[in-house]
């Protein structure tokens, strides 16, 4: 009898290690699988790049030098040295075409417009001036409109980052912007424009 009840005890104990050694091979193999498809996913997400036709792109002549714009006394550009309240001499701009992102290098300046001592900015002054001057010079409009809602996208616009002497600037996915392009003396420039009724931004590229 006694060695029926060990005999029970020690199959017992056999079945209930190989039944925890089953559900750990299991378990690690659900988290393999896991890991694995996560790391899938990752590798799935993919940034569609697009690129600027230049070839449509007009060149503009006599229209000055850049940063080339010069607003009125109604706006003001914050900190400003040269037209500019911050300037890169290399960096890197992510610009949304409408269905992809076309990467831009080159010289980087930034225009940054707020309130001019008691006088408030005014975001439809800005978008009145800025809009307008683009237009009437001959620039290239490429989009216009929301971030898009692809996740992906909007972690490479959001890229569009830049820490300056007197502050970080970039984009903001919460409001709309603009991306223009022109030609001048043989060199590329693109732009991108966003404003919300605290400021307006202009960043302007020189392409290497």
């Amino acid at each position: 009898m006694k060695k029926t009840l060990l005999i029970l005890a020690i199959s017992a104990t056999i079945a209930s290690c190989t039944s925890k050694k089953t559900e750990n091979a299991e378990t690690k193999q659900l988290d393999s699988a896991a890991m694995t498809s996560q790391k899938q996913e990752k590798e799935s997400i993919t940034v569609p790049a697009d690129s600027i036709d230049w070839g449509n792109v007009p060149e503009l002549r006599d229209i000055g030098k850049f940063p080339f714009y010069t607003p009125t006394d109604d706006l003001k550009i914050i900190d400003e040295k040269n037209g500019l309240s911050e300037f890169f001499d290399y960096a890197k701009m992510e610009n949304y075409t409408g269905s992809g992102i076309n990467t831009t290098k080159g010289k980087l300046g930034v225009m940054v417009f707020e309130d001019n001592g008691d006088k408030k900015f005014n975001q439809q002054l800005f978008e009145d001036m800025v809009y307008p001057y683009l237009d009437k010079i001959g620039a290239k409009k490429i989009f216009n409109g929301k971030f898009p809602s692809d996740q992906a996208l909007r972690a490479k616009l959001n890229e569009n980052m830049w820490n300056g002497n007197k502050r970080t600037v970039g984009l903001g996915d919460d409001e709309p912007f603009a991306v223009y392009a022109f030609i001048n003396d043989n060199k590329k420039y693109v732009l991108n424009i966003q404003s919300n009724s605290a400021q307006g931004k202009v960043f302007i590229m020189e392409l290497k």
